[in-house]
């Protein structure tokens, strides 16, 4: 699918809660078997919520401004909108966020994103927005190549798994919560990249498994028993410019925007100013891009997102 074309772009106008909306209703890249249901990051009074936020983002802006700088991180940006959310909204109270896990000789086995009250059930919930592109099958990479969406997979199994670990017992009884009542979940954020966009291909780029399926959800099962979401939020793959731009067939007078790390979150929503003209768009080397379309607002707004890398990953 193309998130970018959600209706909720329309109305959101705060790019800080654009880039927050997305973390609580965009389709998880690939599905962990334990997704957190966007019914209970929102609930009955959450969307209305988000909505009186974008009218008045000062106690968001507050927020962030106080846990600034973030080193050019995107993990720790979404982290910090999230453990606002979970602060702030009606249904939520946070009740620990990044929380190492120790070892008995002091070391640490890992971190725990959050733990998390949810309209009454506690979670423990890890947190990923992740980019990954590919041209091959069985190959979903970074901007880095050396990021593997396989490696990120097992990672965040690992992570769900350390708070059912005998060494998280101190840090639940340290917060009065029993072993059997916390529930684990993940939260996948981010977007797939493929040549011809959405259109999974019927061979090549991913190995189709018709029966595979995660919490009855179907998917496209990836080496190491991951499992692509076939409602991923969706783009277009490419090595050179010209073939790109030829694939998707776009009118002289397009325009683009570059797109920051730091803005990845949320689909671009940019003034005339801070767009390019199609002949300027071939001085991203590696990177991120979007096709743009001016909407009634007068602003220019992401219908397509590109990844743009230099060499076939």
């Amino acid at each position: 699918m193309n998130y970018a074309l959600d209706a909720l772009w329309w109305r959101l106008h705060t790019p800080q809660v654009r880039d927050l909306a997305s973390l609580l209703t965009a389709p998880a890249p690939w599905l962990s078997g334990s997704e957190l249901p966007i019914t209970d990051l929102l609930s009955e009074h959450g969307f209305r919520y988000l909505l009186a936020l974008d009218d008045n983002p000062a106690a968001l802006s507050a927020y962030l401004n106080a846990e600034q700088p973030f080193p050019r991180s995107l993990g720790r940006y979404a982290e910090h909108l999230l453990a606002f959310w979970f602060s702030h909204a009606p249904h939520t109270e946070l009740l620990a966020h990044n929380t190492p896990v120790y070892q008995a000789d002091g070391t640490t086995s890992g971190a725990l994103d959050f733990i998390a009250r949810l309209n009454g059930k506690i979670y423990h919930i890890e947190l990923a927005c992740k980019y990954y592109g590919s041209d091959s099958e069985n190959n979903f990479a970074g901007l880095n190549p050396q990021e593997h969406l396989t490696e990120k997979i097992q990672k965040i199994q690992q992570q769900l798994a350390l708070s059912a670990s005998p060494l998280c017992e101190p840090l639940l009884a340290k917060l009065n919560i029993r072993a059997d009542e916390l529930h684990r979940a993940s939260l996948l954020r981010g977007m797939l990249f493929l040549p011809n966009g959405n259109r999974l291909p019927e061979n090549g780029l991913i190995n189709p498994a018709k029966n595979a399926r995660v919490n009855g959800q179907k998917g496209n099962r990836l080496p190491e028993n991951g499992l692509i979401n076939p409602l991923a939020w969706f783009g277009v793959y490419g090595t050179d410019w010209q073939v790109i731009l030829n694939r998707l067939n776009l009118p002289e007078d397009s325009r683009f925007a570059p797109i920051d790390r730091m803005a990845l979150l949320s689909p671009v929503r940019v003034i005339e100013s801070e767009t390019q003209a199609i002949g300027n768009i071939n001085t991203i080397q590696h990177g991120m891009a979007a096709l743009l379309n001016q909407r009634a607002d007068g602003c220019w707004h992401e219908v397509q997102r590109i990844m743009k890398v230099s060499i076939s990953i």
